[in-house]
């Protein structure tokens, strides 16, 4: 760049329209300068105004310098640049070390308690300290800002157009491209021709691209040596997106974007064929049911444990199974004792329930109190627990003996009534025993409150009657065992096609890929174990994923309304932005042409980077001003309006998202 020896560069060659004629006498140019900020900024009227020339040329009608616009709280200030007698427009300001387009609505909110600008580039002070303004040689402080002119394209310097480039279909780009061939020129002269190459060869984007869901299935199968097929589809659209022979390197590539895959994962597709894998996901849904098949462990009880019995209504409930219960004389009465969840309680002879090997469930210990219904346990160690026929609480007395015991009048289950008393510790009873006409319970024994009695499952079959009448479904799955690894899959032909399968006949992989992707990752093996051995497994309860297409046109008359939306949004900058040395300001400005339904949140969690970009392009529009010629005047003014309304209209879109 040759910076010129005077106040300024060469002359204009046109007549530039946006110039305010000054008059002869420069002595009237503070107010006059006074009177044209106020025309641009009514809401300024009772702010106090100060002109401030750092340097004037009487003769040949030259300066410049700055109006100070200053409030009880607040002070900003608006570059003044005079050639020629001609001023140029006041549409540029400071405040609080922020360079910003001068209009109604930034003006107040930058005098006003609104830090909408905080996280935009400062001015830098020079020369120990002093301000821009304050400077005596304003032309050495004016300086295209940020990154400087001789910093080119790369991935990490446009974050914009790097978030949304998966969305971008390079043929629009290129017929953009083609309407402007002196742009592309000049990109190239400014370091960022790499930049449009990219955009002009990119794609659009693919099934999952599109859905924006990291992948939740993912299909290893090796195919040739050194050449594997990956599969991949994810949770909420039926879109499976396969790369074919891809190598070694770029198979485990994929598999380590995952963190929670572990081990190496590629040496066992080598040595087994094919791996699936399935990422997990928050929210996940219940497991589907294979009629008949080996996935439910019910048992009729034998063992006190932790189980899982079903309610009348089909309502499972973890709980403990005591199978010692006995009455108050100590006596076993031969049934089991089921606390759940809850306050749930169940009691019979027979129980069929699922056994859990783990459980964090506890049975609930209280206090005893009037009105209750419960039961005494009794854990001891070595010992099977015990649990004693269930009372009702009707009265309460502590007594003031020796012992110190507490009675209560209670009722059992058949309306008889009794005293049961409670030592403390101390008392030596094994296990309830009537004393006199008092039935007394050992210390150890602890009072359990029940809410809810229910009735159990007394057979493994009742069991899987209520479980078969609450999981069938209308429209169940069939898959049928061909033999040689085949299958047939009945009630899934639209997925079979989209994944690009015969449903007919489709070998393992394929079926557990498409089971997996509709929920059924868990029961994978019994599905295909049920199907060996019994020819066929009928399956109930998988999602109804929509395919890509089912998505796109449910979503469609929204889609409309967004796009015509975004249409008023898009702006074709292209031409401005080969002119920017700024690569910040380059990314946002060719950025603008791809607003769409797809980027508009990108777009919208951006605006604090497009807001600096604003700033950006008002300083360069003084330097420009200044004799800059690199940086053409009528580019930057142009790129920092049409940016500021585009700024102004996300704005708009994203306090009508927050509403809904």
């Amino acid at each position: 760049m040759t910076v010129a020896n005077g106040l300024f560069v060469d002359s204009p060659e046109f007549e530039d329209s946006s110039l305010h004629q000054m008059s002869d006498d420069i002595n009237s140019w503070p107010e006059e300068i006074i009177m044209k900020f106020k025309e641009r900024v009514p809401s300024a009227e009772g702010a106090q105004m100060t002109v401030k020339f750092i340097k004037m040329d009487e003769e040949t009608g030259t300066a410049t310098g700055a109006l100070m616009i200053s409030t009880n709280t607040k002070q900003c200030y608006a570059p003044i640049i005079i050639h020629d007698f001609k001023m140029s427009p006041l549409d540029v300001f400071i405040a609080s070390k922020k360079v910003l387009p001068l209009n109604q609505e930034y003006f107040a909110q930058a005098m006003g308690d609104n830090e909408v600008f905080k996280a935009l580039e400062d001015y830098p002070n020079v020369n120990g300290g002093v301000g821009r303004f304050d400077d005596g040689n304003l032309w050495n402080t004016i300086y295209p800002p940020s990154l400087g002119r001789y910093s080119f394209a790369s991935a990490g310097v446009y974050p914009i157009l790097g978030d949304i480039s998966s969305t971008i279909d390079g043929k629009a780009f290129t017929e953009l491209l083609n309407r402007s061939p002196e742009s592309v020129i000049e990109f190239q002269k400014k370091g960022h021709f790499e930049l449009i190459k990219k955009l002009a060869n990119s794609k659009v984007a693919s099934a999952v691209e599109m859905n924006q869901n990291a992948p939740a299935v993912i299909m290893v199968s090796k195919k040739a040596p050194g050449k594997y097929n990956i599969l991949q589809s994810t949770e909420s659209v039926f879109a499976p997106a396969l790369e074919e022979g891809v190598s070694r390197a770029i198979a485990d590539l994929h598999i380590s974007k995952h963190k929670h895959m572990h081990g190496d994962i590629m040496h066992e597709v080598d040595r087994n064929g094919e791996k699936l894998l399935i990422v997990p996901t928050e929210g996940s849904s219940p497991a589907p049911w294979i009629e008949g098949g080996p996935d439910k462990n019910i048992v009729n009880v034998v063992e006190p444990g932790y189980y899982v019995v079903r309610r009348k209504d089909g309502l499972e409930i973890e709980g403990r199974i005591i199978t010692n219960t006995i009455d108050f004389n100590g006596i076993s009465t031969g049934q089991k004792t089921f606390l759940g969840k809850n306050g749930m309680f169940g009691i019979s002879e027979n129980i069929s329930a699922l056994r859990v090997e783990k459980s964090s469930f506890k049975i609930n210990v209280a206090d005893v109190k009037i009105g209750q219904t419960g039961v005494f346990v009794c854990y001891r160690e070595g010992e099977k627990p015990l649990v004693t026929s269930p009372i009702t609480i009707k009265s309460i007395r502590t007594g003031c003996g020796c012992d110190g015991a507490m009675t209560l009048k209670c009722v059992d289950f058949f309306g008889i009534e009794m005293n049961v008393s409670i030592p403390y510790a101390g008392h030596m009873l094994k296990r309830p025993a009537k004393i006199g006409s008092v039935y007394t319970i050992p210390s150890d024994y602890h009072w359990s409150p029940v809410e809810t009695i229910i009735t159990l499952p007394n057979s493994i079959e009742d069991y899987a009657v209520k479980e078969a009448s609450l999981k069938k479904t209308a429209r169940p799955v069939k898959v049928i065992y061909n033999g040689y690894d085949r299958y047939a899959v009945r009630g899934l032909d639209k997925y079979a096609n989209a994944m690009g399968a015969d449903s007919s006949s489709m070998d393992s992989s394929q079926l557990k890929f498409l089971l997996a992707t509709l929920g059924a990752g868990s029961v994978l093996d019994n599905i295909i174990k049920t199907a060996q051995t019994r020819s066929i497994a009928v399956i109930h309860g998988l999602k109804e994923l929509p395919l890509a297409s089912e998505k796109v046109a449910c979503y469609n008359d929204a889609r409309v309304k967004v796009a015509s939306y975004c249409e008023k949004l898009k702006s074709n900058l292209i031409k401005e932005a080969a002119q920017m040395e700024n690569s910040q300001s380059v990314d946002v400005l060719l950025s603008l042409n791809f607003i769409n339904p797809d980027n508009i949140q990108r777009f919208v969690s951006k605006l604090p980077s497009l807001k600096a970009t604003i700033s950006n392009l008002a300083s360069l529009l003084i330097a420009s001003r200044l004799g800059i010629g690199e940086i053409p005047e009528q580019a930057a003014s142009t790129a920092m309006n049409r940016l500021v309304e585009v700024v102004n209209g996300l704005e708009a879109l994203k306090a009508t998202q927050e509403k809904k």
